[in-house]
Formats: structure tokens, C-alpha cells, sequence
């Protein structure tokens, strides 16, 4: 929670917080355990909910949408869902 937070500087936030986990160079067992990344879900008050659990569960789709628009990303509650590639059919 980000209280007094503008969209545009939660984004950025968000986008910092990405960078940094995808920038982790963490070890197990002293061997490198490869890039690690993460998605993110941002919801803003009000446009997104008015109650706390309102802007979790906003958060949480987005979050979800992120998984299922490629992962390693952070999207917006109040974005519009992308739309699938269209496939090129060939004859």
C-alpha cells in the first residue's frame, strides 16, 4: 500500500521494485540460481476499488493478467486487457 501515491509514480515504483528482483544475483548451494523475475498487480483508489479488499482484489488481476500476458511485468487494474496476437493464417 502506497497511501498518497499517483498512478503514474506507483508505476514507477513498481517498475523499480521489477528491475531490482530481476537484477538479484542469488546463489544456492554457491551456484547461481539464474534470473529471477517477478510480476506485479498496481490498484488505485478510487478508480479501482474503495475498500481495501476491493483494491487487493483489483491488484490481484492484475497480477493475473501480467502472468498471462508474459509474465516479468507490472500491470495496472484500470489497463486495458491486451488482446491475443491474431494468428496469420497461410494457404
Amino acid at each position: 500500500m502506497l497511501p498518497e501515491v499517483s498512478l503514474e509514480e506507483t508505476q514507477k515504483i513498481a517498475e523499480k521494485i521489477r528491475l531490482g528482483v530481476k537484477q538479484l544475483n542469488l546463489k544456492s548451494h554457491h551456484q547461481s540460481v539464474g534470473a529471477i523475475t517477478i510480476s506485479l498487480g498496481v490498484a488505485i483508489f478510487p478508480q479501482d476499488g474503495w475498500t481495501s479488499d476491493q483494491l487487493l482484489e483489483s491488484a490481484d488481476q492484475a497480477l493475473y493478467r501480467a502472468n498471462k500476458e508474459g509474465r516479468d511485468r507490472v500491470v495496472t487494474a484500470s489497463e486495458p486487457e491486451k488482446s491475443p496476437p491474431l494468428l496469420k493464417v497461410l494457404s
